[in-house]
């Protein structure tokens, strides 16, 4: 946005100046596209990685081919182990596939911004 000044003297005598002021739209979320949840512990757990500007993960949603929930969570912890998923539905290990996800991330701001996309299960 640009802010433009114009000041008048009593004598009428006027000076301008402006201003530009940039706003970065800092939303710093990274979602991975593939994880490994085979125990080693590298990339064992799929979920957003998020920045400062997050202050909450208000849904993560994962679907598999058929369209049933296999993972969700509400109000996630951000970039803790242990609060993503696993891989795992119904207590069994998934097989190696593409799952689709949802993410709805809310900013400093207040705004809400929704995420989507699929993610590699490996083995």
């Amino acid at each position: 946005i640009e802010y433009i000044l114009v000041a008048t003297t009593t004598d009428g005598c006027t000076a301008t100046d402006n201003v530009k002021v940039n706003v970065r739209n800092n939303q710093d979320v990274y979602i991975p596209n593939a994880f490994s949840p085979n125990g080693d512990g590298l990339n064992d757990e799929f979920m957003p990685f998020t920045g400062g500007a997050v202050t909450n993960i208000r849904a993560f949603r994962i679907f598999d081919r058929q369209g049933n929930q296999v993972f969700g969570a509400k109000n996630m912890l951000q970039n803790q182990s242990g609060t993503g998923w696993n891989g795992e539905f119904r207590g069994k290990q998934m097989q190696p596939g593409v799952f689709v996800w949802l993410a709805e991330i809310e900013f400093l701001d207040g705004k809400v911004q929704t995420y989507k996309g699929d993610v590699l299960l490996v083995k």
